[in-house]
């Protein structure tokens, strides 16, 4: 928190030390805008990462269309972003609709899932992920989420989850390093896998795999 605060408030500082003309001022409010959204965002990662330690077991679920969660999760997304691509695609679709559902916490998984098609835009130069879903029968379903960006390096592959840890290949992206440690926490408590496909220069995945829901 503190550092996007500080950036603002030397922001405003150096506005206000001697009068300026139209321009300067608007670039100024832009600069600082941006930088308020982010320390927002900073804030609501970290209220939400508290909730999920805190609450834990008391975190209700609910029986959720992974399908429908994905699409909606994509369309806010490209809301806040309209730069942003996401590609879609649906493998192994049911019959019977009752087998595309999963025991979820729709809030959370809705956050965990735009989490990590964020991080893949930020990082890709075409700002594109793919999403695909690997329905299965028994219900042990699958997602993939893949970036063409710069891969993360072998060292950095155990340290990404930890709270704040920002690689070297990040230090140049807007971030805070809560994200994917959010992710982490989110698909804990749901009981999901992940796993992380990584290759420098060619991208990553992040591959997620559901429990069989209860009938």
């Amino acid at each position: 928190l503190k550092n996007p605060l500080s950036v603002i408030i030397a922001q405003l500082e150096v506005a206000l030390d001697q009068k300026r003309d139209t321009e300067d001022y608007q670039a100024t409010l832009k600069s600082v805008l941006e930088d308020s959204r982010e320390l927002s965002e900073v804030t609501e990662k970290l209220l939400q990462l508290a909730k999920v330690h805190s609450e834990g077991a008391d975190i209700r679920f609910e029986r959720v269309r992974l399908d429908e969660l994905m699409l909606q999760t994509r369309a806010s997304l490209l809301r806040l972003h309209p730069n942003y691509k996401v590609s879609f695609d649906i493998i192994g679709i049911p019959e019977d609709e009752e087998q595309l559902v999963v025991h979820a916490n729709e809030p959370l998984l809705r956050s965990a899932f735009q989490n990590l098609m964020d991080n893949g835009c930020k990082f890709s130069p075409e700002k594109k992920v793919d999403v695909k879903i690997h329905f299965d029968a028994c219900g042990k379903h699958r997602v993939e989420i893949s970036d063409r960006g710069p891969g993360i390096a072998a060292k950095d592959l155990q340290l990404i989850f930890q709270p704040f840890y920002r690689s070297s290949q990040s230090i140049h992206v807007k971030g805070s390093g809560i994200g994917l440690s959010l992710v982490d926490s989110i698909m804990k408590i749901h009981q999901i896998g992940m796993d992380v496909d990584s290759v420098q220069g060619k991208g990553t995945t992040f591959k997620l795999s559901f429990p069989a829901v209860a009938a």
